[in-house]
Order: C-alpha cells, then sequence, then structure tokens
C-alpha cells in the first residue's frame, strides 16, 4: 500500500517538473488578455453610432479611429488565440507569441 502511494505521489511530482509553462508566462497571458479587454472597450466607446437626420451612422470625424480601434481589436483576439494554443500545448514558440500579444495591446490600449 505505502509502495503504491510512494509510486504515485513520485509519478505526480514527474508530471508537475514536466510541465515547461511558467507562472510567469501565465501572468504575461493574463496581462494580454486584461490589454484585449481594454481594446475592446475602447472599440466600442469610439464606434458608438450618433443618429443624424434620422439615420443611425458613426460620425465620420470618428470613423478613421474607429476603423483603426476595431483593426486593433481583431488583431489582438487574432494572437490571443494562438497564444492560448501554444500556452496550453507548450510550443516552442510561446515565449514570441506572448511578447507580440503583449506589444499589441500595449499599442491598443494607448
Amino acid at each position: 500500500m505505502w509502495r503504491r502511494l510512494l509510486c504515485l505521489t513520485m509519478l505526480l511530482a514527474l508530471a508537475g517538473c514536466a510541465s515547461k509553462t511558467t507562472p510567469e508566462e501565465w501572468k504575461q497571458y493574463a496581462r494580454g488578455a486584461y490589454l484585449q479587454g481594454v481594446a475592446d472597450g475602447k472599440a466600442a466607446e469610439k464606434c458608438k453610432p450618433v443618429v443624424v437626420q434620422n439615420t443611425i451612422m458613426i460620425a465620420p470625424h470618428v470613423a478613421p479611429a474607429c476603423e483603426q480601434a476595431k483593426v486593433d481589436a481583431a488583431s489582438i483576439t487574432e494572437v490571443s488565440r494562438q497564444a492560448d494554443y501554444e500556452l496550453t500545448n507548450n510550443k516552442k514558440e510561446r515565449s514570441q507569441t506572448l511578447f507580440r500579444y503583449l506589444e499589441l495591446g500595449g499599442k491598443a490600449a494607448k
């Protein structure tokens, strides 16, 4: 009985040590997710429609900023999917993807 318990404990310890993803990488991923939320909120705020002569539209003077905010939010969303996949599956490229995720998030959150 003790032998089985000891073997199971050693197996679980080895399984925990085999994980390549560090807590710091998960913290960076959480920071990126926060910045992604900021970018999505910024896009939603900039793209609020207005009513002009019974027509609902985005004001012409904010349309370029709205489009840029939408593009930034979409690019961060795409990188977030890739970062999630690479962190979950312990891919080698996860550090570059996390860096890109934080870079895009920082740019969009300005």
